[in-house]
């Protein structure tokens, strides 16, 4: 079945018609009635996933609901050398040399680490690039995520091609087939494409779900079984969407 967003189910209207009785009189009849008043429905992702939310099957609304990009702040970063401010990775402009994070050390204690505006399940993560080849290139990185930062779990591990077109990778998002939600996802470069050259980051998107009530059902889900003390203390009096 085809699914067209946006789109409405069909207004139920009978179709008359005169049939002449042997007394010579008319009558009508709802001809809808030979098709079992059937009506034509089409059904959204969005409308699928609150019915199945509404009966209490998160899992299948997440699986159903449309990944959508994420907003995020810079949170925090290892170092930065000169102009190369991480606020830059917001920024997706390819034709600036300058548009990007560059670390000030090329050691593998460098991260930087974002702040997603609100928890969510992320999905993705997207990165973009310069357009030409570029030594500062990400051969190896490490992505982790987490509701703290102080309690973070690996979910990515792979490297960037060095070319100018931008790549997007699928994130980990369950643990012993439990959703998890994040708020802050971190960065780790272990590797460059140039030896001994500083890492950077040009462009960074995250997507995912941010939906309230579905997130909120991952979130108390995921403490129940959780070994993160600090996730904990959210549900006391905050739902943890805007920690």
């Amino acid at each position: 079945m085809m699914l067209h967003p946006g789109s409405q189910a069909a207004a139920y209207t009978p179709s008359l018609s005169t049939t002449a009785r042997r007394d010579g009189k008319q009558t009508t009849k709802d001809s809808t009635l030979t098709n079992n008043n059937s009506t034509n429905t089409t059904a959204t992702p969005a409308s699928i996933a609150a019915a199945n939310r509404k009966k209490g099957d998160y899992l299948t609304a997440l699986a159903i609901m449309r990944p959508c990009v994420l907003d995020y702040d810079v949170h925090s970063c290892s170092s930065y050398s000169a102009s190369y401010l991480p606020e830059n990775i917001k920024t997706n402009n390819p034709q600036d040399q300058s548009s990007r994070w560059s670390s000030g050390s090329n050691n593998q204690m460098q991260y930087i680490m974002i702040k997603l505006k609100s928890m969510a399940v992320a999905h993705t993560i997207t990165f973009g690039k310069y357009h030409k080849v570029h030594v500062c290139n990400l051969k190896e990185f490490k992505v982790f995520g987490g509701l703290t930062t102080s309690n973070m779990t690996e979910l990515l591990h792979t490297g960037l091609r060095n070319d100018h077109e931008p790549e997007t990778f699928l994130l980990k998002h369950k643990t012993n087939s439990v959703v998890f939600p994040c708020q802050y996802i971190k960065i780790v470069p272990l590797m460059a494409w140039g030896a001994n050259f500083n890492f950077s980051v040009w462009h960074v998107e995250v997507k995912g779900i941010p939906d309230t009530e579905l997130v909120q059902e991952t979130y108390f889900q995921y403490i129940n079984v959780s070994n993160d003390p600090m996730a904990t203390c959210f549900s006391k009096g905050q739902t943890g969407m805007n920690v």
